[in-house]
């Protein structure tokens, strides 16, 4: 992995971040492929499938999970893993959530703390959002497993096929940045498409902000990867009505999205759904960039500014705002349920 002038964290570094965050070295190469789609955080609610494209394509006898309850075919959904203040808590709300939708995906919690940990620069501290009310606090994530040596032996094992998997981060990059630093090999074995960063100005976005560190090592690591950022996502905003079309819904699966958007608080705009959608529609446009984060003077940390140099991201620079909430409101609306 190369190191730049935001060079990477010693070695001994990050091992006493792995040892605090409780995650294994991954051993040797794990060779074995098939299509797929990684998901970083939470967000596949409107993506289950098969990518129908020939980059995505499902090998023969591959079992989608969830297949008879697609919300979006165009994709398949490998697995997701959690990360920021409590993952494990994230694990049990990403699997409730797909147990409404019928889906069987592999959950895995992964790292709670940045690799820098000073949570009185994040707004909020440690404190979980107001959607986790809807969990039963008696209830705790059981999962054994850890999203970084997780991620490692997913894209390895696609690799060994023949084929490329997706990662897409749409959380802080805590997981994915130790993931590429445990195994360099990663960074040419998979694509990966990001929710996170602001190139159009000097505002720091949330996900950045959340760990910068792994932020700088995610950018450096010569990835492939596009970024779809704020400068596009806030153009996608619901309406109130269609809002109230997601609390009226007469399926219990969506209605319970609505129960977290109240829980929630806050305007839906389709920051991590536009991430998905450009897996497959072409309602995002990208240009290449350089981007560096920025780690110091404090005022100015997490910002992803553009430099000049080789391009080391295809960030998202146009939206057709429409068509994105027309094709999240049908798949949402038309959600299948259990039964």
């Amino acid at each position: 992995m190369p190191r730049g002038k935001l060079a990477l964290l010693r070695l001994n570094e990050v091992g006493e971040i792995l040892e605090n965050q409780h995650v294994k070295k991954s051993g040797g190469s794990n060779p074995l492929v098939v299509p797929a789609i990684l998901f970083g955080v939470m967000a596949g609610l409107i993506t289950m499938g098969r990518n129908a494209s020939e980059k995505h394509a499902t090998a023969p006898g591959r079992r989608n999970h969830g297949d008879h309850r697609r919300l979006s075919p165009e994709i398949e959904l490998v697995g997701i893993t959690t990360v920021f203040r409590d993952a494990p808590r994230r694990a049990l709300l990403t699997a409730e959530v797909l147990k409404l939708f019928g889906a069987e995906v592999p959950v895995v919690a992964g790292c709670s703390d940045p690799l820098l940990p000073d949570w009185s620069a994040i707004g909020g501290g440690r404190a979980l959002g107001r959607q986790f009310e809807a969990l039963d606090p008696s209830v705790d994530w059981k999962g054994n497993r850890h999203a970084v040596p997780y991620i490692i032996e997913t894209v390895r094992d696609f690799h060994s096929r023949g084929e490329k998997i997706t990662l897409v981060p749409i959380g802080p990059l805590t997981n994915v940045a130790l993931a590429f630093h445990l195994a360099p090999d990663l960074v040419s074995k998979c694509d990966v498409l990001l929710m996170g960063g602001k190139w159009s100005d000097s505002s720091a976005e949330w996900n950045i902000r959340c760990d910068p560190e792994a932020a700088a090592i995610f950018f450096q690591s010569g990835a492939d990867i596009r970024m779809v950022g704020l400068d596009v996502t806030l153009q996608c905003v619901l309406e109130d009505s269609e809002v109230d079309l997601i609390r009226s819904s007469p399926h219990a699966s969506v209605r319970f999205l609505g129960q977290l958007i109240d829980l929630w608080g806050h305007p839906v705009t389709l920051h991590d759904p536009l991430t998905i959608l450009a897996l497959f529609t072409d309602v995002v446009g990208f240009a290449p960039m350089h981007l560096e984060v920025t780690l110091h003077p404090k005022e100015q940390r997490a910002r992803t500014i553009p430099v000049d140099g080789p391009a080391n991201v295809r960030a998202a620079v146009r939206v057709n705002a429409p068509e994105a909430r027309r094709i999240f409101r049908d798949r949402i609306l038309g959600a299948p349920r259990p039964g």
